[in-house]
């Protein structure tokens, strides 16, 4: 038998975890149900739904017969509860989308970078325009997704946004808005929206490559997102595949290694040097989490360059080593989707069991 360590109000917040996990996942449950599906007692299902309740994170929706005869109250989830409200930034534009709470679109829009305005003041300005016609004491979590490393809520590694180096984006939303704040990498939040698509049943490591004028990567082990204790993981810019180190601007070896490698593909149309480098950064990965796939999400591969990356790949590892790959379009409005579900587990279970 497992045995678990918590105090009593950490319990209390797993057991809430629990059972809106439960009801989100069966509308129109009993308590009788979701003790079956739990194993948690009747007393505490109770109690746990009763706060539920009052919180108004579930509703009871009618009468039941479930229990032989005996009347039971059904609930689900409030999905009018609140919304989550997430930005995904590609390239110079804001990919915006407000869900209520089971991630029920109520709003999307793509905005465009005023050149006029520091990148702080267009988030702000987005979030703004975008909320306008909501009723913002609703608002449950404000999701970010940005081109940079996150580490204990400030932002590092961020070329793409020079003004973003080292800043606590968290705190300056925080002025304006008392809901909760969750600042996300964009890599993590694409691999969330890629693995609903591509993870199946029988996978449990998934990497996502990105790879646009920049490289990121994020992990999935055990069908779980990997953080590492730093948020560095997956930084593949920084890899150390050639002589070059790393530039004042922020750009790893691998990142300067992708520029020479799109020159030639534009001037020369060859994408040797490219299907090499993405190959080798496969190996690196190969040996470090041995994955059941890789999905490389980027517009300068095709489908059909799959068989010429394996080829490169097998020149350094045993083919039977090899997962599968797909090579796939970027999707800003799929990325968007991954940020969201981010959030929404966050509004879920913040509270995670610690077998002793």
């Amino acid at each position: 038998m497992n045995t678990y360590v918590g105090k009593p109000q950490t319990i209390k917040k797993v057991n809430e975890g629990i059972v809106f996990n439960s009801i989100a996942s069966s509308p129109g449950i009993s308590q009788v149900q979701i003790a079956e599906n739990t194993g948690l007692s009747l007393q505490t299902i109770n109690k746990v739904v009763r706060n539920l309740e009052g919180k108004g994170m579930v509703v009871c929706t009618g009468i039941s017969t479930y229990t032989g005869g005996r009347r039971a109250r059904v609930y689900e989830v409030n999905q009018n509860k609140g919304y989550i409200v997430c930005i995904y930034i590609q390239g110079e534009q804001f990919h915006c989308k407000i869900t209520n709470i089971m991630e029920k679109e109520i709003f999307a829009r793509v905005y465009e970078k005023d050149p006029a305005l520091t990148w702080t003041e267009n988030l702000l300005q987005v979030l703004e325009q975008m909320t306008e016609k909501i009723d913002r004491l609703k608002m449950e979590i404000i999701g970010i997704a940005v081109p940079g490393t996150v580490t204990n809520g400030r932002i590092f590694n961020i070329p793409a946004i020079l003004e973003w180096e080292g800043a606590d984006l968290k705190e300056v939303i925080a002025r304006y808005y008392s809901c909760t704040i969750w600042i996300e990498n964009d890599i993590k939040s694409a691999t969330m929206g890629a693995c609903s698509k591509f993870l199946r049943q029988d996978h449990q490591n998934m990497a996502y490559i990105s790879i646009l004028d920049h490289i990121g990567a994020a992990m999935m082990i055990n069908r779980k997102l990997y953080n590492s204790k730093n948020c560095f993981s997956g930084e593949l810019a920084y890899m150390a595949l050639g002589e070059h180190e790393r530039e004042a601007s922020q750009c790893g070896c691998a990142d300067i290694m992708l520029a020479n490698a799109l020159k030639e593909a534009k001037k020369e149309k060859r994408r040797e040097k490219l299907i090499l480098l993405t190959a080798r950064m496969m190996v690196n990965i190969c040996c470090v989490i041995d994955p059941d796939l890789m999905v490389v999400a980027t517009p300068h591969l095709k489908p059909e360059d799959i068989p010429d990356i394996r080829g490169e790949i097998a020149k350094y590892i045993q083919e039977d080593y090899i997962p599968a790959i797909i090579v796939d379009k970027v999707i800003a409005e799929k990325n968007l989707d991954g940020i969201i579900s981010i959030c929404r587990s966050k509004i879920e279970a913040a509270v995670q069991i610690v077998k002793a």
